[in-house]
C-alpha cells in the first residue's frame, strides 16, 4: 500500500512484506570518476514507460572502478528510489537477523534495464544468502527457503544472461 512506500526494504520486511516487485534502471549521478567517465548507479524507479528515455553510455558503476556500458534511463516523469545495492543489503540483513532468520524474501525484477549488472549485484551483495537451490518454488517448504533471498527475473531478463545462471530463477506472469 501507499504507507509502505515510505519504508525501505528492511522496514517493509519487518512489517511482514515478503514479496517485492522491483524495477531497476541506471541513473547517472552528478559524480565523475577519476577516468573522466560519469558515475552511474542502479536504482529503483517508478515511471510510465512513455516518459523514460533510454540511451547507451559508457560509465563507471558506483562503488567500482570498471568502465561498463549501461542503458541509462532519463525520466521525464516519475522518480528514482533506493539504490539496488542498498535494497540487496537490507534484504540480506533481514534474512540474517533474529526477526527474519526463519523467513525468506522474494525479489522479483521486472521491466528493468542492465540485467547482467543487476545479476552481478545480486551475487556479490547477497552472497550465501541468495537462494541457489533451484527447482520449483511452488513445492519448496519454509525449511528449504528460510534465511534466503529468492531472486526472480522476467524472461527478458533471463534471456540477457548466460545459460545456467546460478541462483536466478525465472517467473511468468499469468
Amino acid at each position: 500500500g501507499v504507507q509502505t512506500q515510505t519504508l525501505n526494504i528492511l522496514q517493509q520486511a519487518a512489517c511482514g512484506v515478503r514479496f517485492f516487485d522491483i524495477r531497476i534502471a541506471a541513473a547517472v549521478t552528478s559524480q565523475t570518476h577519476a577516468s573522466g567517465r560519469p558515475v552511474a548507479e542502479l536504482r529503483a524507479f517508478h515511471a510510465d514507460d512513455k516518459v523514460v528515455m533510454k540511451l547507451d553510455r559508457n560509465v563507471v558503476l558506483k562503488g567500482t572502478n570498471q568502465p561498463v556500458r549501461v542503458t541509462q534511463s532519463k525520466l521525464a516523469g516519475g522518480a528514482f528510489g533506493l539504490a539496488l545495492t542498498e535494497m540487496l543489503q537490507q534484504a540480506r540483513n533481514f534474512v540474517h537477523s533474529d526477526l527474519g532468520g526463519k523467513e525468506f524474501l522474494i525479489l522479483k525484477f521486472d521491466k528493468c534495464t542492465n540485467w547482467a549488472h543487476i545479476a552481478s549485484a545480486c551475487w556479490s551483495t547477497l552472497g550465501l544468502s541468495m537462494y541457489t537451490g533451484g527447482g520449483n518454488l511452488n513445492t519448496k517448504t519454509l525449511k528449504d527457503l528460510k534465511g534466503k533471498v529468492v531472486v526472480l527475473f522476467s524472461s527478458k531478463g533471463l534471456s540477457e544472461l548466460p545459460p545456467n545462471t546460478n541462483g536466478i530463477l525465472g517467473f511468468k506472469n499469468l
